[in-house]
């Protein structure tokens, strides 16, 4: 029956063929055959491979196959789930085994989706854990999907992967976020992002409580710009600008609170241009509300003490000239008002009263010294000379003053010359002189609000082997004729000012062979400069019999 069966199909060799020999019918029989286990070999070759290679992929995914016929039992795993069920290849699968396996805490859970999956022939993908003999602990994820016909009973084909790795460091990262959240809300210090094309934001929860936004609400510029103070709206619009075009920004400006109150918070952020083009913003934002109000009660304090140090040497001084000058003082008015009565008498005495003008004249030159004296005591040093780098002294001045120029909103720009060579001159009083110019810049922006509160310094070569610094502002200016009256002494614009800084620099600049002018700009503002010569042979000389002086 099997030969005829064999006979009937097209890869058979004809049993009966007219006038063919038997033998001939044999050979070729015997050739099929033997192809045909070729060919089943050939197969089995290939399913053995086959199978080596998903075994190879479930071990490396650490994920196990199953099959489950819960009306017969009937459980078939793969070589990967008794590994991670942590059973003997070959012991008989079965569901006891695997709920044995199961985390107390999690088994009334896993029992609840098995039922359902049977009853209700849904699909199921769930997550719980193993516990090993060991005491180790396993997160797998469970997927169960029904195969079975619709009027069948259930078959599931499933798979249970060991997610213990992902679930660590999901832990982990859990941890670091937390960890990070409690770091600034301790140091009150907001981070945030900003994809520009798009208007994409992602704040930190402590951003959205600096700015006294609600958590859920929906980051955006505008919101951003509705917390700023109208008086520094115009400052930080000119700082969002200058990071959509991929720059930098670092300064403090203040948020109007819903309530009234006045925050003040320091930015920091960085534009960077990405692959498509866009520009994206990373930066922090930190609350110095705290900080500044120390700041302006230690200010404050300062102001008084300074006072209180001023009024105390004025005193000294005043004590000082009225000991010294008391004497000779005296002696004066002693001698004048004998002078006079050997003048009036009868007759005149010519010869004593000569002398005792003679000694008026002796006390009044030694008064005149005493005074001498007192000034050259409370006069300053001579100049120490020093070979100095001006770029360097500048930043040294920006640094010093810039907590005093972010309370006034004044943002200061640098363009600082890279080649510029050293000058020779006196570091204290060359920086004394930018601070007065930093400040008077600062001062005439202090009631500008309807454009930026900025300061540009220049530092590059001038002409004749000299060095130029420039400190431009976009305050209120001067007229046509103010420029000289300026540096007059005594000469001032502000209520509160004494008129002799500008002085004072002038002198500071011209005893170093320099000059200091001042220009009206193009636009707002007023742009003050000083030139000196660079460090030189002539130079040196010349400072030096300046210092000897």
């Amino acid at each position: 029956m099997r030969m005829l069966r064999l006979a009937a199909t097209d890869d058979a060799p004809a049993m009966s063929a007219p006038g063919r020999p038997l033998s001939e019918v044999f050979h070729a029989l015997g050739s099929f055959f033997e192809a045909a286990a070729a060919d089943l070999e050939r197969r089995e070759a290939e399913l053995r491979r086959s199978e080596a290679f998903l075994a190879q992929a479930q071990r490396l995914t650490k994920t196990g196959s199953l099959w489950w016929k819960p009306s017969t039992g009937e459980i078939t795993w793969s070589d990967e789930n008794y590994r991670l069920m942590d059973y003997p290849v070959g012991v008989r699968p079965t569901v006891g085994l695997a709920l044995a396996r199961c985390h107390p805490d999690d088994l009334p859970m896993v029992q609840e989706k098995l039922t359902a999956a049977i009853f209700d022939r849904t699909m199921v993908d769930f997550e719980h854990r193993l516990l090993m003999p060991n005491g180790a602990v396993k997160h797998v994820r469970v997927v169960f999907q029904n195969v079975a016909p619709e009027h069948a009973d259930p078959e599931f084909l499933g798979a249970a992967t060991d997610i213990t790795e992902r679930k660590h460091a999901e832990e982990k990262l859990r941890r670091s976020e937390a960890y990070l959240a409690e770091a600034q809300r301790l140091s009150l210090t907001g981070s945030f992002g900003w994809r520009v094309g798009d208007d994409t934001h992602v704040w930190s929860d402590e951003t959205f409580r600096i700015f006294g936004y609600d958590r859920s609400a929906v980051a955006t510029l505008e919101s951003m710009l509705r917390g700023v103070h109208p008086q520094d709206l115009a400052m930080v619009q000119h700082l969002i600008a200058r990071v959509e075009a991929g720059g930098d920004a670092d300064h403090e400006f203040r948020l109007l609170m819903v309530d009234g109150s006045v925050k003040h918070v320091h930015i920091v952020a960085h534009g960077v241009r990405a692959r498509h083009g866009r520009v994206e913003v990373i930066g922090a934002l930190q609350d110095v509300t705290q900080q500044r109000r120390s700041d302006e009660a230690l200010g404050q304090l300062r102001s008084e003490l300074a006072h209180v140090a001023r009024v105390t040497s004025l005193g000294m001084l005043t004590a000082s000239i009225a000991h010294e000058v008391n004497q000779p003082l005296a002696g004066i008015i002693t001698n004048a008002s004998t002078c006079l009565r050997m003048l009036a008498s009868e007759p005149p005495n010519v010869n004593g009263a000569r002398e005792k003008v003679l000694r008026v004249i002796r006390d009044v030159n030694r008064a005149s010294e005493v005074i001498s004296r007192l000034r050259a005591l409370f006069s300053r040093k001579p100049p120490t000379t020093e070979r100095l780098d001006l770029n360097e002294a500048t930043r040294d001045v920006v640094r010093l003053c810039r907590g005093e120029l972010q309370r006034g909103n004044t943002l200061v720009r640098l363009e600082l010359g890279g080649d510029l060579p050293p000058v020779l001159g006196d570091r204290v009083q060359l920086q004394q002189v930018i601070i007065n110019l930093l400040r008077n810049a600062a001062d005439a922006m202090s009631g500008i609000d309807d454009r930026p509160r900025e300061i540009l310094i220049t530092t590059a070569r001038d002409e004749g082997n000299r060095v130029c610094l420039s400190v431009r502002d976009s305050g209120v200016g001067f007229g046509p004729d103010g420029a000289e009256k300026l540096f007059d002494a005594f000469h001032t614009t502000k209520d509160d000012g004494m008129g002799v800084g500008l002085s004072i620099s002038r002198s500071i600049i011209d005893s170093h062979r320099g000059r200091l002018w001042a220009v009206r700009n193009d636009g707002p503002g007023v742009t003050f400069s000083f030139s000196i010569p660079c460090e030189s042979k002539e130079s040196t000389r010349a400072v030096h019999r300046l210092a000897d002086c």
